[in-house]
């Protein structure tokens, strides 16, 4: 008796977990600032990187875009998962950005965590997330955290 309780209270909590849709807006601003220059490339996506069961989950499409140098770059990139989060109490998220904003005209890759963590709720049956991040891409590469604004809701 007690095993078949466990075993239902164990699957309402998977099924809970499954029924909850997680969406993100990521609003970005880019500053580029190579002399010589007119424009730059980026390829961005957002993961979340799962501690425990299986690799990182993606969040994201591919967001392809070219910019002028001179101008600061605003957009948004958007995109929601369900799911897997039932062992896990924040989303680890992660932007990888391919980038020609550099002195060596070569893509170059940033892999940045971002801060705050995303924390994880299952009361409801959808949850918003908002992060506002502002930065300058500027011959960036390798791995590195950045902290901007996340709201939630």
């Amino acid at each position: 008796m007690r095993g078949s309780v466990l075993f239902f209270y164990f699957l309402c909590l998977v099924l809970s977990t499954l029924a909850t849709e997680y969406h993100f807006d990521f609003h970005i601003g880019f500053t580029c600032h190579i002399e010589g220059r007119e424009e730059y490339g980026v390829n961005i996506q957002f993961f979340d990187y799962d501690v425990i069961l299986n690799g990182p989950d993606q969040i994201t499409d591919q967001y392809i875009n070219t910019f002028s140098v001179v101008k600061h770059a605003f957009f948004k990139v958007s995109g929601s998962i369900s799911g897997d989060e039932w062992l896990s109490n924040y989303f680890d998220v992660r932007m990888t950005l391919y980038h020609t904003c550099n002195n060596k005209k070569d893509e170059s890759l940033a892999e940045i965590t971002l801060e705050p963590l995303f924390e994880i709720s299952n009361d409801k049956p959808n949850k918003y997330y908002q992060y506002n991040m502002a930065m300058d891409i500027t011959n960036l590469e390798g791995h590195s955290t950045y902290k901007g604004q996340l709201v939630e809701s």
